[in-house]
């Protein structure tokens, strides 16, 4: 949050005037810096890719790394990389276009053909490639990888994978045609047929048991586009929609978002276009308004919603109305309701702006009904059944029950947040986050430390599962960023990252759902991937789908981002070497106390070049910005400041020593906050 502008005081203070052997940082580095990009593991655990790009984000090389004997083979990659499923194959475009098969007990590697990208699909009839060639840009290939069997696609415009990878849908151009023709391939019998042929054919859709096939169509007759749902069991179509133009609304239809569970309708997504209107030059708004109108081009901004349609009857529900925000993403959206919000004004002023309103709405399918709800900022649980989120006030998070309307308040024997983010505002909020849910209808839920267990169907049942630790101690428990939203075994143990408030050590610990046991596996002076917002990493460990064996990256001040493998997140093998840092002069960072007019103590990072001698004044920087302390064994990586940064790795690489302070806002105070350290003034 950006509360205060950048305070640079320069000071006289004891620094090192040796000169190092190793030169300085220059900014002709900045754009060559190398770091690691993209990285996997095998499954079996034995391999493990990284990429390496530079600032512009161009991949440099690609490392291919034998775990157990250390053996690397350096590539010169583009695009996408992959393990085969059996971990026997390593799968790459090399920077001459050709997709690339490299033997992973051998390191051969065998070129396939050239191509611009490439897709790989395992499933149980096999293993396969699907790519667009390089030599005609509409053409596509799919490969069985284990007889080399290979059927070309001419002139493919598109096509779109079913859920379960076992067939594709592909949209043909025929180059001397006016007419597109869609495609159904079958990977276990490796063949396609035509389906239809149209002007124009878009946006295919396949249901779940793969009984209907609905896109949309343009026949010579009429540029008009009409909806075309095919029953692939009696090989007839079933139905054309509209009926009518009437039936559109005088929208137009966008794209065709999925079939039912059941296979009986249609989701939809229409639009209208936008208009332009005539408005005087001058508007005039009010601070008290839920909105400004400050849009005074007249125009008005062409507008989406979703619909259904019933492939029984062709009935035509719209679901969605002006103003209606889709909730949960993708999961908004569910075979009986389709749930919205509706925000009179603007989000980010709720603190203070009393016309601001939220609501939530539910939408029946069936019959288009809707119904407000009393859950603000919420999740639907995994069984669709209820809905998780916060009360008006983000204070509690509350179960509502979608059967019944029932609300129950989830979290109010949870204390009050111990500590909250720094924003200069008053709140009553207790500073909870829903996080993801457990098969036992529980939902994980956030403290300001630690991690709470919450039953989610009325039996009240609440567990801290890292034992108040958290808030004793002031360690920050957190899950793995890919857990969110998913759903975990009721008995299984999990590896929960920590991070020490007061030291800014990182690590590991093991919590065993079934016993409740939490056990520290490794704290230190380091960053490992950080799940926490993104404060320090905003990645996560990688596990080997077939083994045992994690990969993960750690940092210090002192050392770049690097990839390490373990088994039991005690002991740590480095896989990778990029260590740029180490061909100039550097620095070191230690968490220092300093104290407060107003009697109180804050944290702050000292940066002093590398090999410092005390015993020569030299400059230094006092970089006054919100709270750093959390980065204390973050790497700084050089480059071109942006916003509020400060390119400390280059200032302590020139000699100066920087001084970062923890600065805690006060409400209606936030400038003067920065002025009460007392060794600034």
């Amino acid at each position: 949050m950006y509360y205060l502008p950048l305070l640079l005081l320069p000071l006289l203070i004891l620094s090192n005037t040796v000169r190092a052997q190793k030169p300085p940082l220059d900014t002709s580095v900045y754009t060559h810096w190398p770091e690691i990009s993209d990285y996997a593991i095998s499954p079996d655990g034995a391999y493990v890719y990284y990429s390496v790009i530079n600032q512009d984000r161009h991949v440099l090389y690609t490392c291919l790394v034998n775990t157990g004997s250390r053996r690397v083979k350096k590539l010169k990659t583009k695009g996408r990389c992959v393990f085969t499923r059996d971990s026997q194959t390593f799968l790459y475009r090399d920077t001459d276009d050709w997709v690339t098969a490299c033997d992973l007990k051998s390191f051969v590697s065998l070129r396939l053909f050239k191509a611009s990208s490439f897709q790989y699909i395992h499933q149980k009839s096999g293993e396969y490639l699907i790519a667009w060639l390089d030599d005609r840009k509409s053409d596509c290939i799919v490969r069985d990888l284990k007889t080399a069997k290979i059927y070309r696609l001419k002139d493919v415009v598109n096509f779109v994978l079913s859920g379960d990878q076992q067939e594709i849908l592909i949209t043909c151009s025929p180059t001397m045609q006016s007419r597109q023709t869609l495609h159904l391939f079958r990977f276990d019998r490796f063949e396609s047929r035509q389906l239809f042929s149209a002007r124009h054919i878009r946006s295919p859709v396949q249901s779940e048991d793969h009984r209907w096939i609905a896109w949309i169509g343009t026949t010579n007759v009429t540029a008009t586009e009409t909806i075309y749902i095919y029953d692939r069991r009696k090989q007839q179509m079933l139905l054309t929609w509209p009926a009518d133009e009437g039936q559109l609304e005088g929208s137009r239809i966008a794209s065709l978002i999925k079939f039912s569970e059941a296979g009986d309708r249609l989701f939809l997504e229409l639009k209208r276009p936008g208009r332009s209107e005539k408005r005087s030059k001058i508007t005039i708004w009010s601070y008290q308004d839920a909105k400004l109108k400050s849009n005074e081009s007249g125009w008005e901004p062409s507008t989406s919603f979703i619909a259904v349609i019933s492939l029984k009857s062709g009935k035509f529900i719209r679901l969605q109305q002006p103003d209606d925000q889709l909730m949960f993403g993708n999961d908004g959206l569910t075979d009986d309701y389709l749930f919205t919000s509706v925000c009179k004004g603007e989000y980010f002023d709720r603190y203070w702006n009393r016309a601001l309103e939220i609501h939530s709405i539910m939408t029946s399918t069936k019959d288009g009904s809707r119904k407000e709800i009393p859950v603000f900022y919420g999740s639907l649980s995994p069984d669709k059944g209820f809905v998780v989120g916060y009360d008006r006030q983000m204070r509690d998070l509350y179960s509502y029950n979608i059967a019944t309307g029932e609300m129950i308040n989830l979290t109010q024997n949870i204390p009050a947040a111990i500590s909250m983010p720094d924003i200069p505002i008053e709140t009553n909020t207790k500073g909870l986050r829903y996080f993801c849910w457990t098969s036992d209808n529980a939902v994980i839920v956030y403290g300001s430390y630690d991690i709470w267990k919450i039953n989610y169907t009325g039996s009240h049942h609440l567990c801290n599962l890292t034992q108040a630790k958290g808030s004793k101690e002031k360690i920050r428990f957190r899950l793995p960023a890919g857990m969110e939203g998913k759903v975990l075994g009721a008995t299984q143990k999990l590896t929960v990252m920590a991070t020490d408030s007061a030291k800014k050590h990182n690590g590991y610990y093991e919590l065993d759902l079934l016993s409740g046991s939490l056990q520290r596996l490794f704290m230190g002076p380091y960053v490992f991937d950080d799940p926490d917002d993104g404060l320090l990493g905003g990645g996560e460990f990688v596990k080997a789908p077939d083994s045992a064996v994690f990969l993960v990256m750690r940092s210090s001040p002192r050392q770049s981002p690097n990839l390490y493998t373990t088994k039991d997140f005690r002991q740590f093998t480095l896989i990778s070497d990029v260590f740029p840092e180490k061909k100039y002069r550097w620095m070191d960072c230690r968490l220092i106390t300093i104290n407060t007019t107003d009697g109180r103590q804050e944290q702050a990072l000292l940066y002093t070049p590398e090999n410092m001698d005390t015993s020569v004044k030299s400059p230094a920087i006092v970089y006054v910005y919100e709270k750093k302390s959390q980065e204390a064994h973050r790497f700084q990586k050089p480059g071109v400041p942006s916003g509020s940064d400060l390119d400390i790795g280059w200032f302590a690489s020139h000699g100066y020593v920087i001084i970062v302070p923890d600065i805690h806002y006060r409400s209606g105070s936030i400038g003067p906050s920065s002025f009460l350290l007392s060794w600034v003034q």
